[in-house]
């Protein structure tokens, strides 16, 4: 499932840098194009690391609502 959202993320890369006909993703070099997929992996990984917190933050919240009901 990550995979595809990474591919996906990589073809939006790819239209992104797609410009007035010209396809600016085939005239780097390999060096920049391995920086900017790891920094797209970077930003997904941010993204998945905040959701997480979100949840987390969300569970302890309802966890401490059920104690005090309970009380």
């Amino acid at each position: 499932m990550e995979e595809e959202g990474g591919e996906m993320g990589m073809e939006h890369m790819r239209k992104g840098w797609m410009m007035g006909g010209e396809k600016f993703w085939e005239k780097l070099d390999d060096e920049t194009k391995k920086q900017v997929k790891l920094r797209v992996v970077g930003g997904l990984i941010m993204k998945t690391e905040c959701k997480i917190k979100l949840m987390q933050y969300k569970l302890e919240s309802l966890q401490m609502i059920k104690q005090r009901l309970e009380k």
